[in-house]
């Protein structure tokens, strides 16, 4: 295929998935009727779409050699460890090359520093538990706040801790109670934490594509639609 078309293709495959695909996909109504396989398609998406970027501007980039793909590439890997990335490389070809790095280099290092300032938040969370929530005689593993308002969550990580209130514990029957603590269990089994610390950073720092808009609430909707379905083959 050539090269120009191929980058054409990307380009469109870019632009298509993280534009008005994403948008249609968070207005389907089946989604609901299989929120792990939903959630995975939203996954695939961006990782689809960030791929077709990325390749789209190598693609522009190694056209000049017209050598094909894999040997440009080769070729402009080879330039940038001989000392002289740039040369040869025209406007067009120095934006194309541009865009694949910021794609690549940018989303690399937002997504290691907000996982690292994650982890720390966590771990932070963590400590405060041990130091004001108790455990439950009755429930294994359960941690428990004491605190008036209606509160449940799982706290991810390797060990992941379920955290309850007093005032949930008060407010829900024996049946509602088990219901609620599966739930969050489902959380913890599926590693729902790890889904979203991927997703977490996009609608703030990319707010301007739908995707990046769209799928922190899509899919944290659609992991508590699996935590539910979780809950409700074991309770009922």
């Amino acid at each position: 295929m050539n090269l120009l078309v191929l980058a054409a293709v990307l380009s469109a495959i870019f632009v298509g998935l993280l534009g008005p695909f994403s948008r249609w996909l968070a207005r389907a109504t089946w989604v609901s009727r299989a929120p792990r396989a939903s959630v995975l398609l939203w996954q695939c998406t961006g990782m689809s779409g960030i791929v077709a970027g990325i390749g789209a501007g190598l693609t522009l980039a190694v056209y000049r050699y017209h050598v094909g793909f894999g040997p440009g590439v080769v070729r402009l890997v080879g330039g940038l460890f001989g000392g002289h990335p740039l040369q040869g490389l025209g406007l067009y070809d120095a934006l194309s090359l541009t865009l694949a790095a910021d794609l690549a280099i940018v989303l690399f290092f937002v997504f290691s520093a907000v996982t690292l300032r994650t982890i720390r938040e966590r771990a932070r969370h963590r400590r405060l538990l041990e130091l004001v929530a108790g455990r439950s005689t009755t429930y294994p593993g359960l941690r428990v706040l004491s605190d008036d308002r209606a509160v449940a969550y799982c706290l991810p990580g390797l060990r992941p801790r379920i955290v309850l209130s007093d005032g949930t514990l008060r407010i829900l029957d024996r049946s509602q109670l088990a219901a609620v603590i599966e739930h969050e269990r489902g959380h913890a089994h599926e590693r729902h934490g790890l889904v979203m610390l991927a997703l977490a950073p996009l609608g703030s720092m990319f707010r301007w594509i739908p995707y990046a808009q769209l799928v922190p609430t899509q899919v944290g909707v659609l992991l508590e639609m699996a935590a539910d379905d979780f809950s409700a083959k074991r309770g009922g």
